[in-house]
């Protein structure tokens, strides 16, 4: 392994590795974490990036979504974009145009990928269960594999007595 250091003071470790290429010109520097502090390159993520702000300059939402306040926890629009959190279930309807915009550039499809809370989840499960059955049913009545859809009706029924 190879210890460089600092090109510019020439003492310390450099931890800082910087690379550009503006047309087709390379430029390194080799920095340790003082003077790389000091040139200004480095600073806290957290502090200068937005990533509400960040994604919602991509997406070119407007500020008709900053008057938006949920009336059950508080949060405002501004708190969502700048922690790309919500505070608590209503949020989702209130924030609904906001979240319809983003998330097609999070993740593909509107079915929830993420983890499932506490008491809520059986029910969830059942219920989503019940809309893969159904989506089943219709690409086998599509197939004409009707079998194989009555039985998929038959479950159905069976799920939502359950329920």
């Amino acid at each position: 392994m190879i210890i460089m250091l600092c090109n510019n003071c020439n003492k310390n470790i450099a931890t800082f590795h910087y690379k550009k290429i503006i047309n087709g010109q390379k430029t390194e520097l080799n920095l340790c974490a003082e003077c790389a502090s000091e040139m200004g390159y480095m600073t806290s993520f957290h502090e200068t990036f937005d990533f509400g702000s960040a994604l919602n300059d991509f997406l070119g939402i407007t500020s008709s979504h900053a008057k938006i306040i949920c009336p059950s926890c508080g949060t405002d629009h501004a708190t969502f974009k700048k922690t790309g959190r919500l505070g608590c279930e209503d949020c989702y309807k209130h924030f609904k145009s906001t979240i319809d915009e983003i998330l097609p550039s999070i993740q593909p499809g509107r079915e929830h990928k993420g983890k499932i809370a506490g008491e809520n989840s059986a029910e969830f499960l059942k219920k989503k269960k019940i809309n893969d059955l159904k989506e089943n049913l219709k690409k086998a009545i599509l197939d004409e594999r009707y079998e194989d859809a009555a039985k998929f009706r038959d479950e159905i029924k069976k799920e939502e007595e359950n329920l």
